[in-house]
């Protein structure tokens, strides 16, 4: 490597802590460059995705904060510049003009580094192309992780007041996020699909992770935790400190319990641990997590658990999602969240993180599929906004739009649809695309149509004939149906009639 090289992070914070993507690795990589001896620096950020000029992945800043930005790669003169974010045109220009010999590289972007090995960091820091040949590849395999070899370092700066405002979470590198990996060729539903173009072959036919695989690390997964959170606790800013850790892989996740174990037995002092499991994986791991939460509890520490998903309750659309996972699975654990967050308030919270997941409609959904859903919902009481609204995003190479795509429910990319904005959180990336589907049975899309418009989506304008309609309905009815759950089957009840309604209007 050479001693001449000087890193400048670039890390852009999403005003969602829970969307922040491909940075990681920067406390690593940081780490790595100030233990060789490098001059680095690491600025961070805030934005708001909705307020972005070229949408959600395409980094713009406020006057005074790219001017900031620029002075700092001019102070430091980097020969590389790590970002987690691309930029409009414009900024990419000002970060150009002021660091004019440095390599601009985002990280898990394209052919940008994962920096998982010491020897691909050490690569992009010496300049050397990655070596693609089958020798190289093996090199490169062999080569130690970065997660087990390298002491992270946190000590970036927060630039602008909505960075400071943000209070990011500190993700707690650990693997891969799942390791649910179930087989599709086991699913009868997908028993004549191709899925040669499919990016996995197992696990929910509408993830975005790739292949399943297991825990890569020497370092056993709660070690690696409790290293990480240690530094983190050593080397954070205070303006950074309190924002909390996102448990980043699923081994780490599925020991949550033994990671607080660890933490009370070094006394570190009060801290959040935000994790995301899956429903009949917390449902086998609730007697440790129930045991140990009195002592969270009076220790100062919470375990928050968010992204947690149902996805839907029918039967016949989870076997399409390959989602594993059942109504009773479900009641279970709605059961045990609402339980500790009513005994332990302070140590565990759930619900104000958004509760459950859903994908309420797909290209399949029929009306009894909505009437599952709703029946299951309404006897938990979690029928919401998010559940009735929800829809599925056909992304290209998932195993659900192969499955789509041989039923002939998808559409040519660009094609006009009625299906409208939503946003799952699946596209993570400035070319990232959804495929546009229709409905098998044209009254449950009837049914989404209205549903979509009880709390309108920044695409439908207000003057939308549809919307309208839909506004003056609930404004005429009793306030008594005007909940989420009673109106939902109104609407349901009159979607069955026949002749059943194939748009929103006629519903």
């Amino acid at each position: 490597m050479t001693t001449t090289a000087r890193l400048l992070l670039v890390e852009f914070l999403n005003r969602d802590r829970f969307s922040q993507y491909r940075s990681e690795m920067f406390p690593f990589v940081h780490g790595h460059a100030r233990a060789q001896g490098l001059a680095a620096r690491w600025l961070a950020f805030g934005f708001d995705p909705t307020t972005l000029p070229e949408g959600p992945f395409r980094m713009a800043l406020p006057e005074d904060e790219a001017a900031a930005l620029e002075a700092a790669a001019r102070a430091l003169a980097p020969t590389h510049v790590l970002l987690n974010e691309e930029l409009t045109a414009p900024l990419a220009a000002r970060l150009r003009a002021a660091a004019p010999d440095a390599c601009l590289t985002v990280a898990r972007l394209g052919d940008g580094p994962s920096f998982e090995h010491v020897l691909e960091l050490d690569d992009w820091l010496a300049g050397r192309p990655p070596d693609r040949s089958p020798a190289g590849e093996a090199a490169l395999a062999a080569s130690p992780y970065v997660a087990d070899e390298v002491v992270p370092d946190y000590a970036g700066e927060l630039v602008g007041p909505l960075a400071r405002a943000i209070r990011p979470l500190t993700f707690v590198v650990g693997g891969p996020h799942c390791l649910y990996a179930r087989p599709l060729a086991r699913n009868p539903a997908f028993a004549a699909v191709d899925l040669g173009a499919a990016h996995r072959a197992a696990g929910c036919s509408f993830c975005g992770e790739g292949a399943v695989r297991g825990y890569p690390y020497r370092t056993p997964p709660v070690a690696l935790a409790l290293r990480q959170i240690r530094a983190a606790l050593a080397t954070l800013p205070p303006e950074r400190a309190g924002g909390g850790f996102a448990l980043w892989g699923a081994a780490a996740v599925l020991r949550v319990h033994e990671v607080f174990e660890a933490v009370l037995a070094e006394g570190l002092p009060p801290l959040s641990l935000f994790v995301a499991f899956r429903i009949d994986e917390l449902r086998r791991k609730a007697p440790h997590i129930e045991a140990l939460l009195p002592r969270l509890a009076a220790a100062g520490h919470t375990l928050e658990l968010y992204n947690m998903g149902v996805e839907n309750l029918s039967p016949a659309e989870n076997v399409r999602l390959n989602k594993g996972i059942t109504a009773e699975d479900v009641t279970a654990v709605h059961a045990l969240v609402t339980r500790w967050e009513a005994t332990w308030p302070d140590a565990f919270r759930f619900a104000r993180h958004g509760g459950f997941g859903f994908i309420l409609f797909t290209p399949w959904t029929t009306l009894d599929d909505v009437r599952i859903n709703l029946d299951v919902a309404e006897r938990l009481g979690v029928v919401s906004k998010l559940l009735l609204t929800s829809r599925l995003q056909l992304l290209p190479e998932r195993p659900i739009t192969a499955l789509a795509t041989r039923d002939g429910l998808t559409l040519p990319r660009g094609a006009a649809t009625t299906l409208g904005g939503f946003d799952s959180g699946c596209i993570l990336t400035a070319d990232g695309y959804e495929l546009p589907w229709r409905f098998r049975h044209p009254e449950a899309g009837a049914l989404y149509a209205v549903l979509r418009r009880l709390w309108p989506a920044p695409d439908v304008a207000e003057d939308e004939p549809l919307r309208r309609r839909v506004a003056a309905l609930v404004a005429a009815a009793p306030q008594v149906l005007r909940e989420p759950a009673p109106f939902a089957r109104i609407l349901l009840d009159a979607a069955a009639e026949e002749p059943r309604p194939t748009d929103g209007a006629a519903l």
